[in-house]
């Protein structure tokens, strides 16, 4: 018999993959553009091109918290030649789930033989 986890404490408050996915990309352009408004304001210029997540797995989310409808989440998003390794606080809103505090780790993919090196976390997903 195999046993089945749950993907998040209480079912009735479980933000789907697609949710969550489109919650990671709006915290990566918000990432983005205060990063490219931040070297304008040095008059620099700086072009970012966030990737689009393409996929993820192994999500858990935690109990629901506070006042703001907010549960916090891991899970695995696949971009193109890594993955990131983030949990993300989210927060159910009248427009959707809304990431609001993400942190993660970078491991990107090798194609040869070998494991992984941990690589640095893109510009787009840090902090």
């Amino acid at each position: 018999m195999l046993a089945q986890v749950a993907r998040c404490v209480d079912p009735a408050f479980c933000p789907t993959d697609d949710e969550i996915l489109e919650a990671v990309w709006g915290w990566d352009l918000e990432r983005a553009t205060d990063a490219t408004n931040a070297a304008a304001a040095r008059d620099e210029i700086v072009i970012i091109h966030p990737r689009r997540p393409e996929g993820i797995g192994n999500v858990v989310c935690g109990e629901p918290t506070g006042e703001a409808a907010g549960v916090s989440c891991a899970m695995t998003v696949r971009y193109t030649g890594g993955d990131l390794y983030q949990v993300a606080r989210l927060e159910r809103r009248a427009d959707g789930w809304t990431a609001v505090d993400v942190l993660g780790v970078w491991r990107e993919r090798v194609r040869s033989s070998g494991s992984a090196q941990p690589g640095r976390i893109p510009a787009h997903s840090a902090r």
